[in-house]
This record gives structure tokens, sequence and C-alpha cells, in this order.
């Protein structure tokens, strides 16, 4: 952990931001409206935006800190630490977080998706044509 304690740092700084930037572009919503309805709409709206937005800087987070373990300790230390991440905010990601996946959070694109579904598909197709 001393090995990487600099560049978790690093991401650790980025959280801290994110968290710091939402919390101030959080707004305040005017109660004195006459439309409740109105009022209560955008209040939903804010505290939607919210979570999404403190649930992505998360996961950034535990990516950031999981490719900065895999790449000064290897793979094994990598899987111990998202494991351990995944473990400590079990709760927070199963109450909050369960529809901002790493996908909507923008984390990996859906074109990566495409890309390798059909990769798969060239490879079965391949492997098939072995087994022949």
């Amino acid at each position: 952990m001393k090995q990487v304690e600099k560049e978790n740092e690093v991401c650790f700084k980025r959280y801290t931001k994110a968290m710091n930037e939402i919390q101030s572009n959080t707004p305040e919503l005017n109660n004195s409206e006459p439309d409740i309805v109105n009022v209560m709409k955008k209040k939903r709206e804010a505290a939607d935006e919210g979570i999404k937005n403190v649930c992505c800087s998360f996961q950034e987070y535990v990516e950031c800190s999981t490719h900065t373990m895999r790449r000064q300790c290897g793979e094994e230390a990598a899987d111990f630490s998202r494991r351990f991440m995944d473990k400590m905010s079990s709760s927070m990601i199963q109450l909050h977080c369960t529809e901002y996946g790493r996908r909507e959070c923008g984390l990996i694109s859906s074109s990566n998706t495409v890309e390798n579904s059909a990769l798969a598909i060239v490879v079965l197709s391949l492997f098939t044509l072995l087994l022949r």
C-alpha cells in the first residue's frame, strides 16, 4: 500500500473535488413558490441528479484506485483492493446506486460493448471453425 499511497491520494483528491463540486452546485430551492407540486418536482430532480453524481464520482474513485493498484502491484492486489472497496461500500451502492452503473456514469462506452461483442462473435466463429 505504501507503494501506491501517493497515486491513490491523487484518486482521492479527484473524488473529494467532485464531491465538493456536487455540494456547491446543488441548487437552493425557493420554498415560497405557490405551486407545491412544482417545488416537490424540482426537489426530486435535484435529489436524483445529486445521487447520480455521488454514485458516479465514487465509481470513478474506485476505478482510479483499482487501476493504480493494478499498475503498481499487479492483478491480485487490484482484485483485492476492488473487493475491499466493494465490500465497504456495498450498502451505499445497494441502496442508492443500483441504476448508475459504469456505462451510465460514462466509465465505459456503449461502443466498447459493441466492439467487444463483435470481437467475441469473431473469436467464437473461429473457434467453431477450428473444432470442425
